[in-house]
């Protein structure tokens, strides 16, 4: 039973959706995390208690930080 509940979970998952939902909620609080010694750890730990994947996390991080005009050739690519 608990097998199909998380095959059955994992199907009903919509990996566009999610990243765009990692993307609206980093933007909504990049405010906050900029403000922090280290924004995109920050960010990451803030999204990964969330339950999203470092693939889906450091791409969005990275996004956020070019668009403000940091660098970003010190992020990782990912963390799955």
């Amino acid at each position: 039973m608990e097998e199909a509940l998380i095959e059955d979970t994992l199907a009903a998952r919509d990996p566009q959706a999610e990243a765009q939902e990692v993307r609206d909620l980093l933007e909504r609080r990049w405010s906050s995390f900029a403000r922090k010694r280290d924004a995109a750890a920050s960010a990451y730990a803030f999204l990964a208690r969330r339950g999203y994947s470092g693939a889906l996390i450091w791409p969005a991080i990275r996004e956020q930080q070019a668009q403000a005009g940091l660098d970003v050739s010190d992020l990782p690519e990912d963390d799955d």
